[in-house]
């Protein structure tokens, strides 16, 4: 069967021991078998509940690798203030092939399920 996108609602559960992970993973597989690019849509209003610029950088940094980000976008600062947020930085790395993995970031095999 042929599909072509795929919308993940609440997308940081990828990060963790979740059916999410094993769908990603399994989209991950068919894309590297086929040599066929699938439209992922990642959507969270908390995408990671780390703590610490470090552990949020290096969580991000996951889920951008497990899903194969591209690009990331986030509300203007406008937006955020409106609702009453304001950003500490307004800074949005973009990550292009090839993937290049950012420092910080734990290799899947040495990462820990979360109960």
């Amino acid at each position: 069967s042929n599909f072509f996108a795929c919308v993940f609602d609440e997308c940081h559960h990828i990060i963790k021991d979740h059916p999410y992970r094993v769908i990603a993973q399994g989209i991950n597989a068919w894309q590297s078998h086929y040599n066929n690019r699938i439209q992922i849509l990642g959507l969270s209003a908390s995408l990671t509940y780390a703590v610490g610029h470090k552990a949020v950088e290096a969580a991000l940094g996951n889920l951008c690798y497990d899903l194969s980000v591209t690009n990331m976008i986030s509300p203007t600062e406008e937006e955020l203030m409106s609702a009453g947020y304001t950003p500490k930085d307004d800074v949005i790395e973009q990550m292009h092939e090839p993937w290049n993995v950012p420092d910080g970031v734990v290799p899947e095999h040495l990462r820990k399920t979360h109960a």
